[in-house]
C-alpha cells in the first residue's frame, strides 16, 4: 500500500476554502456509520451523504429498548453497538419543504418534551481516535422550535433550528463535533430542549452521521485557528473559509483504501453553493496557506485535472460511476502516483455570487487574474494613455457571529449512566 496527501483549496473569487487533509493507508468505513432515528424502513438513499459521508444508513426504531449492531458504510455489519434511552418517543411528519432523501432523513425521528430529561445515545466498541459526529437536530413543521446538542467529555453545546435552507446547514439542520474515544470505546451524545424552546412541541433529533478522523488527518482550515480567510469569512470548525450561501464553508472528506493495487478512495465535499461548478486537482507541492480568491490555497506546483463535477445540493464527489480510481486517472494524465510518494489533491470552484469580497476571479487550472476593466477604465485609459487597473479593491465582509456556547458537558439528567450499557 502506498501513502499520499489530499490537500485542497476551494478557489475562486467568492469564499471557496477547505481543510487539506492527509492520507493513510487504513480504510475509515469500518468505524463510519451513518443513523436515521424513526421508521427504519424509510432510511436515505446509500448515496445520500446529506452534510457527512454517503453510504449505508441505519435504521433505528425511537423505541429501541435494546442494542443494535451498526452496519458501516459499506453495509458490513460492525462489532460497534449503539442503544438510546430518555426520549418520549418517535414523530412522523411531511414538512412539505424539504423533499427526497433530506425529507426521508428529516421528517422523522427520536423526541423528547421534557426539560433536562434528554434522548440520551450509547456508541461501545468504537476504535479509540479522534471522530466527527454529526448530529441532526431539526424539528419538521416547527423549525424554530430550537435544540440543543452536545457529548460527554466533550467541548460545545451547539444550538440547532431554523426554517429549512433548501441544504443540510451546520447551526441550522445539525450540529457538529469532534470526539475523542478513549480506550473504553465509549461514545455519549444528548440531545433535547434548548432553553426557551416550546415543550409542547418539543425538540427532535432526526439522525447522526459518525466517522472517525484518523485515518485522514486534516489541516489548512478556513475556520481561523491558522491563516485568516481574506474577507474576514471564518467558516465552521473544521471547514473551509464561509461561502456566501452561508454553508459554514465546505468540508471535504475521504474514506476508502488509497492502496496502488486496490484504490478505493472516495472523496466528498460538502457544504459548497448549490450547483457550484468543482474541479478536483493534483499539485506537485504543498505551501503554507496563502490568499487566493476569498479562501485559502495550500497547493501549488504542477496542477492536474482529475474530476469536473456541478454540486448537487451543495454536495459533489468523486471518483464515482465510471470514473477510473484517484491513482489509475493520475497515471492517465502523466502524473502517476508511486509508492511511497505523497501527491495532493486540492478542490477548486467557480463562484458567482457577489456577496463576499472580489479579488481576483478563478479562470482556469492553477491561474488566477484580475476581473475585466469596466467600459469608463477602458476608456479612461484610452483618452490619457494610462494603463488600466489590474485589481480592484476588495469589499470586506466581516465573518458571522456565533451565539454557541462552549463548556465541557456532562451526562444529561436522568440518563443511565453507560456502565448501563447492555
Amino acid at each position: 500500500m502506498t501513502r499520499w496527501e489530499s490537500g485542497h483549496s476551494l478557489v475562486s473569487a467568492r469564499a471557496r476554502s477547505a481543510a487539506a487533509l492527509t492520507f493513510s493507508a487504513a480504510p475509515l468505513s469500518a468505524q463510519s456509520f451513518n443513523l436515521d432515528f424513526g421508521e427504519p424502513t424509510a432510511t436515505p438513499a446509500s448515496t445520500y451523504g446529506a452534510a457527512g459521508l454517503p453510504g449505508y444508513w441505519n435504521g433505528i426504531r425511537a423505541d429501541l429498548s435494546g442494542t443494535t449492531s451498526l452496519k458501516d458504510l459499506t453495509g458490513a455489519t460492525s462489532i460497534v453497538t449503539f442503544w438510546q434511552s430518555g426520549a418520549a418517543g418517535a414523530i412522523a411528519s411531511n414538512d412539505a419543504s424539504v423533499s427526497g432523501d433530506d425529507a426521508l432523513l428529516m421528517n422523522d425521528g427520536i423526541i423528547t418534551y421534557t426539560y433536562g430529561v434528554d434522548s440520551c445515545f450509547y456508541f461501545n466498541n468504537l476504535q479509540p481516535g479522534t471522530y466527527e459526529l454529526i448530529t441532526y437536530a431539526w424539528r419538521p413543521d416547527y423549525p424554530t422550535e430550537q435544540a440543543k446538542t452536545f457529548v460527554d467529555n466533550t467541548v460545545g453545546v451547539e444550538i440547532t433550528g431554523g426554517a429549512w435552507p433548501g441544504a443540510q446547514v451546520h447551526g441550522v439542520t445539525y450540529a457538529l463535533h469532534t470526539v475523542t474515544v478513549d480506550a473504553s470505546g465509549f461514545m455519549g451524545p444528548h440531545s433535547g430542549l434548548a432553553s426557551g424552546a416550546d415543550p409542547v412541541v418539543g425538540a427532535v433529533c432526526n439522525g447522526m452521521q459518525l466517522r472517525r478522523l484518523g485515518e485522514f488527518t486534516s489541516s489548512c482550515f478556513g475556520d481561523g485557528s491558522g491563516a485568516a480567510c481574506p474577507c474576514g469569512n471564518s467558516g465552521s470548525p473544521g471547514h473551509g473559509c464561509e461561502n456566501s450561501s452561508s454553508t459554514g464553508g465546505a468540508l471535504l472528506v475521504a474514506s476508502g483504501t488509497p492502496s496502488l493495487s486496490a484504490d478505493t478512495m472516495f472523496m466528498t465535499c460538502s457544504g459548497e453553493r448549490p450547483t457550484a461548478f468543482s474541479i478536483f486537482l493534483q499539485g506537485s507541492s504543498a505551501v503554507s496557506p496563502v490568499n487566493y480568491g476569498d479562501g485559502l490555497r495550500c497547493v501549488a506546483g504542477t496542477l492536474k485535472r482529475l474530476y469536473l463535477r456541478n454540486a448537487v445540493a451543495g454536495v459533489v464527489s468523486a471518483p464515482q460511476g465510471a470514473d477510473p480510481s484517484v491513482s489509475a486517472r493520475s497515471a492517465a494524465l502523466g502524473d502517476p502516483i508511486t509508492a511511497g510518494r505523497s501527491a495532493r489533491i486540492l478542490r477548486a470552484t467557480r463562484g458567482t455570487s457577489a456577496t463576499r469580497c472580489r479579488r481576483f476571479g478563478f479562470r482556469d487550472v492553477g491561474e488566477s487574474r484580475p476581473p475585466p476593466p469596466s467600459r469608463s477604465e477602458s476608456a479612461a485609459a484610452s483618452r490619457t494613455g494610462s494603463p488600466i487597473p489590474r485589481l480592484r479593491r476588495a469589499r470586506s465582509t466581516a465573518a458571522p457571529s456565533s451565539s454557541r456556547s462552549t463548556r465541557t458537558a456532562t451526562s444529561a439528567r436522568r440518563c443511565p449512566s453507560r456502565r448501563a450499557a447492555r
